[in-house]
Formats: structure tokens, sequence, C-alpha cells
């Protein structure tokens, strides 16, 4: 824990210690409970759009419930497994920008550098969560702490990129080439160029998807 404080404080030198053989294993928990108490947050909203598209679709009574029950527990499902996939997604990712630039690091380590790299995005999704709850929000982009804020159509492919550029995000984005760059021991810039045009990718992709 002492590592996931000194992250958001002092990056360098607690990437350099997480280096090392270092448990991230306590860590990981941690994240995995913010992701589902983030779904819990986003629940009342999630269950109103699924609902709606019950209706929508003319779906008798008696299978309401059980499709209401089937949704609730998949988006946890889905919110854990997600979490994670990404963590060790992104340390692959990592692992190949580690051999373009020729550095020293193992997966592990960026597996490590990932995780930790991860808390600022989760924290900016938790209060986000937390907004949507005080807020009574009806979708899940009624409430956002990203640049998507000054769109006036919330949704779309612009407003999905968008949804991307925010505080938190690039928090972790400036962790990661910080850390990645400490593991590998190779200069930030190097490791930037990579890295950044990939996150930039990933955001224009995720778009796309979600559009």
């Amino acid at each position: 824990m002492n590592h996931l404080v000194g992250v958001m404080l002092s990056p360098g030198k607690t990437f350099d210690a997480i280096r090392s053989k270092t448990s991230w294993s306590v860590p990981l928990i941690v994240l995995l409970i913010l992701s589902v108490v983030t779904v819990w947050l986003q629940m009342p909203v999630i269950q109103k759009l699924a609902l709606q598209a019950l209706k929508d679709a003319g779906q008798p009574e008696a299978a309401v419930g059980m499709t209401l029950t089937i949704t609730t527990v998949s988006s946890y499902i889905g919110g854990v497994v997600g979490t994670a996939a990404l963590v060790f997604i992104a340390a692959f990712l990592l692992l190949l920008v580690n051999m373009m630039i020729k550095g020293e690091a193992s997966y592990m380590q960026l597996a490590r550098v990932s995780l930790f790299s991860y808390f600022p995005a989760a924290i900016g999704a938790l209060l986000t969560g937390i907004l949507m709850r005080l807020n009574d929000a009806q979708t899940l982009q009624d409430v956002t702490l990203s640049a998507a804020v000054f769109l006036t159509e919330k949704k779309g492919l612009l407003f999905n990129i968008a949804q991307a550029v925010n505080p938190f995000s690039i928090w972790s984005l400036v962790l990661m080439v910080v850390g990645t760059a400490v593991v590998t021991m190779r200069s930030k810039a190097a490791v930037a160029a990579w890295v950044v045009p990939g996150w930039l990718l990933f955001s224009v992709l995720s778009g796309f998807l979600q559009k």
C-alpha cells in the first residue's frame, strides 16, 4: 500500500522500487474493489437502461426480473474481468514498447507499471459514479469529467473520443510513461514517443467501437 500512495506522490522513486519483485496482489485487489464500487454506483442507470431496452423490445413481464438479474451480475463480472484484462493487456503492449526501445524490463515489471498507473483512471471513474448517484443521472453519458462536457451532443464518435481526454486518464498516461521509462531504463522521451501515440490510437478505436 505504501507503493500505491508513493506512485501518486513520487512516481519516479516508487517505480524504481517497483522494479524489484514487489507484491502486486494487494494493489490489484484494491483496484478490483474500486471497479466493483464504481459499477455499484452506476447500477441504477444500468438497470434503468436495461429495463427500457426490454420494454422497447416488447419482452414479457415474466422475463424482466431474470433479465435484470443477469444484467446486474454480468455488469459486476464485466467490471472485474475487464479491469484485470486491461491491466495485463496494457502490460503486453508495454512489453512491445520495451522491445522497440531495446529496454531491460520483464513482463511482470511492466505489469506492475500498468497496474499502478491505472489507479488515477479508476479514481476518475469512481468520482464520476458518485456524481451520477448524486445527480440522479438518466444515462451513463449524463455526467463526465472529460473534455466531452463541452459538447452539446452526448453521443457519437467525437463525444466518445472526448471522453478519454480527462485529467485522470492523462494522469494515468503520465504515470505509465514515467514507470515504463524507469523499469526499462530508457528516457521518458523515448517511451512517450511510443506510448502516447498508442494511447491516442486506443482512444480513437474505442470511440469507434462505442459509436
